[in-house]
């Protein structure tokens, strides 16, 4: 079995890295040999290899987060508004079914009460009953009303006027 040599193969090796802070000559070295070993750096076959260090430049990156911490901003304040204004017009549509209901009430107790019949009483108190429901109305509500709750009494009185006329 014969042995074939690979095909392609590394002639040189060029790498650079760039360190974020700044650091000393000595860690600088230490770095550079860490890199070199990871990467199988070799002086023999003229590869060549750049360690450096410096502070990057994040006013990119910070614009970005500012901008983007005033886009959050507007969301939440427009979503604010918005609920207001949903809990505005929620309480206002509540204000105007109560008000509703309030008036509707009074309207059934007015009705009620002019389909109340006056008593007699009432009726010697407040003369203007008499004016507003009409006096045969008024007494013959009452007479209706007098010979439902006393029936016997109203059968003797008919009973002697027929008895009367005769």
């Amino acid at each position: 079995y014969d042995q074939e040599d690979a095909q392609g193969g590394i002639r040189r090796l060029t790498a650079s890295v760039l360190i974020d802070d700044e650091i000393n000559e000595e860690s600088l070295a230490a770095w550079r040999d860490l890199v070199a070993g990871a990467i199988g750096f070799s002086p023999e076959r003229g590869d060549t290899l750049v360690v450096k260090s410096a502070r990057f430049s994040t006013a990119f990156a910070d614009a970005m987060a500012a901008e983007m911490q005033k886009e959050r901003m507007w969301r939440i304040i427009s979503g604010s508004i918005a609920a207001l204004i949903m809990l505005l017009l929620a309480g206002a549509a509540f204000w105007w079914w109560l008000r509703r209901r309030r008036e509707r009430m009074r309207a059934d107790e007015i009705q009620e009460e002019a389909k109340k019949v006056p008593t007699i009483q009432e009726m010697l108190t407040s003369p203007d009953l008499l004016a507003f429901q009409g006096e045969l109305a008024v007494l013959e509500e009452q007479l209706k009303a007098y010979a439902k709750n006393n029936p016997e009494e109203v059968a003797n009185l008919v009973n002697e006027w027929l008895t009367a006329d005769e």
